[in-house]
């Protein structure tokens, strides 16, 4: 009984995951959207490997007629150029997509220098090095050339519970 409640489970939650594409968008439409999406998917230059084998996933899942092998090779060729060539040059093809995926994680990692990838949330931090969170001003440009000054001010300090005002203590 238990296996039944699982099995029914997994089948209502891909039916109504099937369900909520065909809403959103028509079937065929949506299908040819992810043919384009496939086709033009490529790792881009800031771009892990994981964040793009998790993208190319997402649209694999929904195209099923791929076996396994075809995925492999599909993954090694939207690879960026460089990475895909020291794959090819200097390690044997892995057969299984997660040794691709594995080997040009650790490829990417020990060559940092010939594969940057710049963390999106780290881009333009250059500028704040060295300054505290209450230095933050946001300032934007206003009609006449003036600067608009928007710094938060600065919330009051609690007190603590045997401090007190001199005026609390008449």
């Amino acid at each position: 009984m238990e296996r039944e409640k699982v099995l029914y489970g997994v089948m209502f939650l891909e039916n109504f995951k099937q369900f909520i594409y065909d809403a959103v968008e028509d079937p065929v439409n949506r299908m040819l959207s992810v043919i384009v999406a496939y086709n033009d998917a490529r790792q881009g230059e800031n771009q892990t490997v994981q964040a793009f084998t998790a993208e190319l996933a997402t649209l694999e899942e929904q195209l099923t007629s791929y076996t396994p092998e075809q995925r492999t090779r599909h993954l090694l060729a939207k690879l960026r150029p460089k990475l895909r060539s020291d794959i090819i040059t200097y390690y044997a093809m892995p057969a299984i997509r997660k040794d691709l995926i594995s080997l040009a994680i650790r490829i990417e990692a020990t060559n940092k220098q010939s594969y940057p990838v710049a963390p999106l949330h780290k881009q333009g931090t250059e500028a704040l090095k060295g300054r505290q969170r209450g230095d933050l001003k946001r300032r934007w440009p206003l009609p006449g050339g003036r600067q608009a000054d928007t710094s938060t001010p600065k919330a009051p300090r609690l007190r603590d519970a045997g401090e007190g005002d001199e005026r609390d203590r008449c």
